[in-house]
């Protein structure tokens, strides 16, 4: 499940930020409308980011799904409450490796105990 929200919750945080909110803007309405599709898929890549924190909670990984979720929170909030701040970049780094980390930690987790069970010995 995990992967499931971590994967397409990267790309879609990933793709929000760079259309959303871009480097350079000229004011084109193409440039505006690619910004407004940015606008929509970002707080679509928080959301599955913080669904994924907190499922990590709930796996057990409690201190890294807490942080998970509150990186997607603030995410949100400099991406779309400060559309033009360039730290929703700064925000949105430490959120997918943190997601990325956390999911590959518990699929690991996850791995290992399926490898040692009673029923494969």
């Amino acid at each position: 499940m995990a992967i499931v929200l971590c994967l397409p919750g990267v790309y879609l945080l990933g793709r929000g930020l760079l259309t959303a909110l871009p480097i350079v803007y000229g004011g084109s309405e193409e440039e505006a409308a690619r910004r407004a599709l940015g606008l929509v898929l970002l707080p679509v890549g928080c959301a599955l980011l913080a669904l994924l924190g907190i499922i990590l909670a709930l796996a057990g990984r409690r201190p890294i799904g807490d942080v998970v979720v509150v990186a997607a929170v603030v995410t949100a909030f400099l991406g779309l409450g400060m559309s033009w701040s360039l730290y929703a970049y700064f925000a949105g780094l430490p959120l997918v490796a943190l997601a990325i980390g956390g999911t590959a930690a518990a699929v690991h987790e996850w791995w290992v105990s399926k490898r040692h069970s009673p029923s494969n010995t």
